[in-house]
């Protein structure tokens, strides 16, 4: 029966210690929603800046029509033309579909110390669709 009792406990243990550092974490935060609008002078359409403080970041499409199928780019934004850095690219299928960006901390730059993403697409599709952007 002591054998029983022990085994109870190391098992209760084991399931309320959390098994790595990513579930220790209190989870996403979420930053901002913002829509994809077309950017007339470069023909794509793009959101507006959201800052991360780096590790991974998260895109969530939000949007009623619920048969899109498109490609969104995540880029990160220096100021000056042509300094952006192209970060990694991310297929949505359909509505609160995600995609997740990971070890993003090498564009953490600035005094603020932070890195500021937006995400750009050459799809029509997405003129009526907001990211939500996780981090």
């Amino acid at each position: 029966m002591k054998k029983i009792g022990l085994s109870f406990i190391a098992l209760a243990f084991a399931l309320v210690i959390p098994f790595s550092s990513a579930d220790a974490s209190s989870g996403w935060d979420y930053v901002k929603s913002s829509k994809m609008t077309y950017n007339s002078t470069y023909g794509f359409y793009d959101t507006a800046n959201a800052s991360s403080t780096g590790g991974d970041l998260k895109l969530i499409a939000v949007d009623k029509n619920k048969d899109y199928r498109f490609s969104v780019e995540l880029w990160e934004y220096d100021p000056g033309s042509g300094n952006d850095d192209y970060v990694g690219y991310t297929y949505f299928e359909r509505v609160q579909d995600h995609g997740i960006f990971r070890n993003i901390g090498r564009f953490v730059d600035g005094s603020n110390h932070r890195a500021e993403f937006y995400a750009k697409s050459y799809d029509s599709d997405t003129k009526s669709v907001y990211i939500q952007f996780w981090d």
